[in-house]
């Protein structure tokens, strides 16, 4: 047994549990506090596997995910959700999972990929592009005078150029009682550099913030996928937002539970 918990187990569907199987407290040689984490999880492909986290604890009830932390086997499974979406893991964004957070995977890829919203429950996937989409809110950034906002689309500081468009995980029915793998994402172009600050939240406590640096004079996605329990029917609300240099986006939607 002491060999299974410091890996990735594949097991039968019918064997998965849909509750963490272990969560304690650990020290690190440091003598630092750290949470130890085991939970069943579909992977890209639906196969349930066992896997195990370590987690900083925070006094708001919420976790730091650092990857340097955690197994070669738990990076393989998060490089392995962003390879799915045409992404590469982003090992060196700032994650903080919200308290009923089973899993959060950050990727970014490129202009070139066709990024989509999705959900999986029960080993399947369910997607839709941007084009299938509802439209979400616009950019906005913070204007002179109190309370004024402009258009992101129309913002043109002097040699700046920021368009980010936010999409939330929505319109989907996913069924009860099982973790529910779901996935949003922000596109943006920028012409200057900074950190990208995002959050995708689904329901409460589910969630995920990170930060991402973006470099100047780029185009690209930057992808959100994070694993909740889906407790009982009725309706879950989802948003996602993404903030660069002061200019924001934001999506909301609901996906039902029966």
């Amino acid at each position: 047994m002491k060999s299974l918990m410091l890996g990735l187990l594949v097991i039968a569907p019918a064997l998965a549990s849909a509750q963490v199987v272990s969560q304690k407290t650990i020290r690190s040689p440091q003598g630092e506090t750290l949470i130890e984490r085991m939970v069943y999880l579909p992977d890209p492909d639906g196969k349930q596997t066992l896997v195990r986290q370590v987690l900083i604890p925070n006094q708001d009830g919420t976790f730091t995910y650092v990857p340097a932390l955690q197994s070669a086997d738990t990076l393989k499974f998060d490089q392995a959700f962003c390879q799915r979406v045409g992404g590469v893991a982003s090992f060196a964004s700032q994650r903080v999972l919200e308290k009923n957070t089973l899993f959060g995977a950050s990727c970014m890829s490129s202009s070139s990929v066709t990024p989509k919203i999705g959900v999986m429950a029960n080993g399947v996937w369910q997607e839709r592009t941007k084009d299938e989409s509802d439209q979400q809110e616009p950019n906005r950034k913070p204007a002179t005078g109190a309370g004024a906002i402009k258009q992101a689309d129309d913002f043109h500081a002097p040699g700046n150029l920021i368009i980010l468009k936010a999409y939330a995980p929505k319109n989907f029915v996913v069924p009860a009682r099982q973790n529910v793998v779901y996935q949003g994402y922000t596109e943006y172009t920028t012409n200057v550099a900074g950190y990208l600050s995002s959050r995708m939240q689904i329901g409460n406590g589910c969630g995920i913030s990170q930060q991402d640096w973006v470099n100047a004079n780029s185009r690209g996605t930057s992808n959100f996928i994070i694993a909740c329990y889906a407790s009982s029917p009725g309706t879950i609300m989802t948003s996602t937002t993404s903030c660069l240099q002061g200019v924001c986006t934001a999506d909301r939607g609901e996906v039902t539970v029966i």
